[in-house]
């Protein structure tokens, strides 16, 4: 009859030291122990299970070297990233955009940017909206738009 229970890393290693413990301490007398067929020494079995200890805690070791690696990299990365964008926009406003020169490198040259017609229509609107929003026509005074007065068009009379 087998018990499945879930275990973790931190359970599996509680219990094999609480069994250590107990084949020391209550068992101290045993030396050999007869286990599915098999003889086994009390070195052995301790030996077994120490060794999974071991490489847990290797491994708790490795993950933590690990994390901290990801983090120092994590970090190494947004500084490249920014220096590289700043190399690049140097190597394009020094042979420019398009350049040939850029392939050595290994930048892209940049894309042209293509407007259609409709796009352009589109924002000649907007823009004139802007404008007429932001500059309302002002209105004209009062003795300035009575008839005769300078600045209506009229000429004026000496």
């Amino acid at each position: 009859m087998s018990i499945h229970t879930k275990t973790n890393k931190l359970t599996e290693a509680d219990r094999y030291r609480s069994l250590m413990k107990g084949l020391d301490s209550d068992l101290a007398n045993v030396t050999t122990f007869e286990i599915d067929g098999r003889t086994f020494t009390k070195v052995a079995l301790v030996a077994l299970f120490q060794g999974h200890l071991d490489a847990i805690g290797a491994t708790a070791a490795t993950k933590a070297t690990w994390k901290q690696a990801v983090v120092k990299e994590r970090e190494a990365a947004v500084v490249a990233k920014k220096g590289y964008a700043a190399v690049v926009r140097y190597l394009r406003s020094r042979f420019g955009p398009t350049a040939e020169q850029l392939a050595d490198f290994g930048v892209a040259p940049a894309k042209p940017h293509r407007s259609t017609a409709a796009t352009k229509a589109e924002g000649a609107v907007k823009g004139l909206a802007t404008r007429r929003a932001n500059h309302p026509p002002r209105k004209r005074k009062g003795s300035q738009a009575a008839a005769g007065a300078p600045g209506n068009g009229q000429p004026v009379k000496a």
